[in-house]
């Protein structure tokens, strides 16, 4: 017996006897007893055996297959989705860049055909100021030589 005990025991001898003292104290020793055995039972349930252990991890490996599986798909999937968009881009990138050059070219054209019409405007208006000046450096010789 512990000293608890033994102090719980002496008290319950005094009030009840020897022999009832005895009987209690077995009892709550007993009843203490059964409610570790009990805790131990539910707590002892509760734990794994090596079997569920091996179970649970085959289990696992199988849903990591499947799921490894699911993944592949679904990369491959947006694999070939991937690569047809960038086809698609692809298309319609060399469309637009096909436009572009065309009006490119044409604005070439363009800005070729006003530089051709410029320089043309510009020989004329070149030979009317030769003429001018010319005229105007005869005119002054001649009004040079009248005096």
């Amino acid at each position: 017996m512990k000293a608890e005990t033994l102090d719980v025991f002496k008290i319950f001898e005094k009030a009840h006897g020897e022999d009832q003292a005895k009987k209690i104290i077995t009892y709550f020793e007993n009843a203490d007893n059964v409610a570790i055995e009990r805790e131990v039972a539910i707590k002892t349930n509760a734990l794994a055996t090596k079997e569920d252990l091996f179970a649970t991890r085959e289990d696992l490996i199988k849903e990591i297959g499947s799921v490894r599986k699911d993944l592949t798909r679904e990369i491959s999937s947006v694999r070939n989705d991937l690569t047809k968009e960038i086809g698609s881009l692809k298309e319609e990138i060399a469309k637009e860049m096909g436009g572009v050059r065309k009006d490119f070219a044409q604005e070439i054209g363009i800005l070729r055909a006003e530089t051709a019409n410029g320089k043309a405007d510009m020989i004329k208006w070149m030979f009317i100021f030769w003429i001018g000046q010319i005229a105007a450096t005869f005119g002054l010789i001649i009004l040079y030589l009248k005096k």
